[in-house]
């Protein structure tokens, strides 16, 4: 897929498409996730062959990144949804956790809602789709800040879930008067949440995590200098991070914590590369 300045292939390697069709099968929101989760990889491999989909034809063909899906495991439903009339002309949505008896959201009359943190996730992946197509530093501002929101947004959400439930000995809370940074909030409340467990933090995500944060906040947010730039190869750099330092960051919250991502972080953890085409003359 070419576009512009900036391409990319359309296709991924073998070792990739095998762990993008995993990630799916283990990870994603798909209506199999309770079943399957648990489930060793010999019982999946059955099932997918006795319903016609043996994995390595699945594997094999969805190396083609754009234009294959992951049969019955890859939710195409979005995070964010049309509230319509009725014949009345009224209209009425809400969103509610599972832990409190008032909605987290709600809207009275036509309009959208949805999952913010997916929601925002959805926007980085547009602004670095439009990034790709007009070489973009701007665009590419907007996908980081939006990709760093969205993972905000997301540890936002398990705070709140922690700090409702019934097992809760330490309340986590970030306040004007005393506030915690986001490096903190990784590094000492997740381990309090999972009991322990930690992301990783010692490879390439966090590295290229903390390489677009500082993006964000020197360039796209808190500008300094009165011109801006970045080479068409430096561009293809930083989007190629915003798969391992955003998209896979968001993939293992979801992973840590047991809840099912949504397909569009699972995709955008394994996009494929991109690259400066060469100039024909």
């Amino acid at each position: 897929m070419k576009n512009g300045d900036l391409a990319v292939r359309p296709v991924i390697s073998p070792k990739e498409a095998e762990k993008m069709v995993w990630a799916f099968i283990h990870h994603g929101n798909h209506s199999r996730y309770e079943q399957m989760k648990g489930h060793p990889k010999k019982t999946i491999e059955k099932w997918f062959a006795e319903n016609g989909q043996p994995l390595p034809r699945v594997i094999s063909k969805c190396r083609v990144f754009f234009t294959t899906a992951v049969p019955f495991v890859e939710n195409f439903i979005g995070s964010t949804w049309t509230i319509l009339a009725d014949g009345q002309g009224n209209a009425k949505a809400s969103i509610t956790k599972g832990f409190r008896s008032e909605p987290e959201m709600e809207v009275d009359g036509p309009g959208t809602i949805g999952v913010d943190y997916a929601s925002k996730f959805e926007s980085a992946c547009r602004a670095r789709d439009k990034a790709i197509d007009g070489a973009s530093l701007d665009e590419l501002h907007t996908a980081i800040i939006k990709g760093v929101a969205s993972i905000e947004s997301y540890v936002a959400h398990r705070v709140d879930i922690w700090n409702h439930s019934l097992v809760v000995d330490v309340r986590l809370t970030d306040s004007k008067g005393a506030k915690v940074s986001f490096e903190e909030k990784i590094k000492n409340w997740i381990p309090i949440m999972t009991g322990g467990a930690k992301l990783d933090l010692g490879g390439a995500m966090w590295v290229d995590f903390m390489f677009l944060q500082s993006i964000r906040d020197n360039d796209a947010i808190h500008a300094k200098k009165f011109a801006h730039g970045a080479s068409f190869a430096d561009l293809a750099s930083a989007l190629n991070k915003f798969k391992t330092g955003i998209a896979d960051f968001l993939l293992q919250l979801h992973i840590i914590f047991g809840e099912a991502s949504p397909r569009v972080v699972i995709r955008a953890r394994f996009f494929p590369e991109v690259y400066v085409q060469e100039k024909v003359k």
